[in-house]
């Protein structure tokens, strides 16, 4: 990743965080000769992907990963209870990120619904949800056993964390 890169992501994390409404939507432009853009449209010729849209509506912008997938949470699905958060998280995964389902194909989206502690900063996942570009399920499921985890410093995970524990403002 390219330093500018790295910059224009911390600082579209900035605006977000900052509730600084974003009034068009950000896309990431690859060149012929591979050079990435960030920029609030399509560039004719380049292959471009839309990373994220205004903060408006439901979803809440958390962070982008090192290869480019958009992390988001579903505000609307926000529940707190005893020193927790559990909550909808959307992983919209670019290039490399987009795990394989065997025998389904290439996920461009998860869901997962996660329980989050607050207080012993663990994160455990409930359920989820993997979806193609077109938006068909490929898979899904209900964890039934498993334990809370502990979250990772300056990992995607320890951004959930944060959005949903220490929101701002």
């Amino acid at each position: 990743m390219r330093v500018q890169d790295l910059i224009l992501l911390v600082l579209l994390g900035w605006l977000c965080s900052s509730k600084v409404s974003i009034a068009a939507e950000l896309y990431q432009c690859t060149g012929g000769d591979g050079t990435r853009n960030y920029v609030s449209h399509p560039i004719e010729g380049q292959d471009c992907r839309m990373l994220t849209r205004s903060v408006e509506g439901r979803w809440r912008f958390v962070t982008v990963s090192l290869k480019g997938s958009v992390i988001s949470y579903d505000k609307d699905t926000v529940q707190r209870a005893d020193g927790a958060v559990t909550a909808w998280v959307q992983f919209v995964h670019q290039g490399d990120e987009k795990p394989y389902i065997p025998s389904k194909g290439y996920s461009s989206k998860t869901l997962n619904r996660e329980r989050v502690s607050c207080e012993r900063m663990t994160t455990q996942t409930l359920s989820f949800a993997e979806y193609d570009d077109k938006g068909n399920v490929l898979a899904n499921g209900t964890y039934l056993s498993g334990s809370p985890q502990p979250v990772v410093p300056d990992s995607v995970y320890e951004a959930v964390w944060q959005a949903l524990c220490r929101p701002q403002g």
